[in-house]
């Protein structure tokens, strides 16, 4: 069995480095027990050079800030973001600190769902954006209100495999 977890969350509205401080952190505690943790934001570091890009919803403009990488176009985030939704065992979402909800991980969420992939809910007890919504709420396997926790979860579910 392929041991890999999907660590989705809001990108949007976060600095490159606050994007990838919790994924580096669940990816090091994950390895410690032989499973891969996948971040949106692999291969992307580039994109810690522009500080005012996470806040720009122009997303046109984005683009254009970024250059031609072709995994920074709408199209490029939108196919290896389903294609790891979709090809992960276990989809792990941080909504931590979220103040809006983030469609992307909505959609993420959403393939994940739809292949029957346990969904690992990490949100605080004060979120009403997430978990007041019907539909989104039924999608989620596991809630947590930490990011350890959520993690514990995930160890869990792949133990004896």
């Amino acid at each position: 069995m392929d041991k890999t977890t999907y660590l989705a969350g809001p990108i949007d509205g976060l600095s490159y480095a606050e994007g990838i401080e919790w994924r580096q952190h669940a990816q090091r505690e994950l390895a410690v027990h032989g499973i891969k943790g996948l971040s949106p934001q692999r291969g992307k570091e580039y994109i810690a050079n522009y500080a005012d890009i996470a806040s720009e919803m122009d997303f046109a403009k984005q683009e254009c800030l970024i250059g031609d990488n072709p995994m920074s176009t709408s199209r490029g985030i939108l196919t290896r973001d389903k294609f790891d939704a979709l090809n992960c065992s276990v989809l792990f979402v941080n909504f931590l600190g979220a103040t809006r909800v983030s469609i992307g991980t909505v959609m993420e969420i959403a393939w994940a769902y739809l292949q029957g992939k346990p969904i690992v809910v990490v949100l605080s007890d004060d979120d009403t954006l997430h978990k007041n919504h019907p539909m989104l709420r039924e999608t989620f396997s596991y809630v947590v209100n930490d990011i350890d926790k959520g993690l514990d979860i995930v160890k869990g579910i792949f133990e004896g495999y």
